[in-house]
């Protein structure tokens, strides 16, 4: 039943909802905002290049091999 004022009223039930989902928004927007900084700071310094992982040694494929 609505108010004599006319004003809507909201039950707590709405407003409970309302806010677990934003917590859920901002808790892991946060956390996939720190996920994407750091992928950022490893592929700044190189940690996904293979080429710094490699030494003198290198795979040349069938290179050495000679064929008749």
């Amino acid at each position: 039943m609505a108010p004599a004022s006319g004003k809507t009223v909201f039950n707590n039930h709405s407003s409970s909802r309302g806010q677990s989902a934003l917590e859920y928004l901002v808790t892991y927007g946060w956390a996939i905002l720190a996920i994407v900084i750091i992928g950022a700071v490893l592929w700044y310094f190189g940690i996904f290049n293979p080429q710094t992982f490699v030494g003198s040694k290198r795979c040349v494929g069938f290179a050495s091999f000679s064929f008749p």
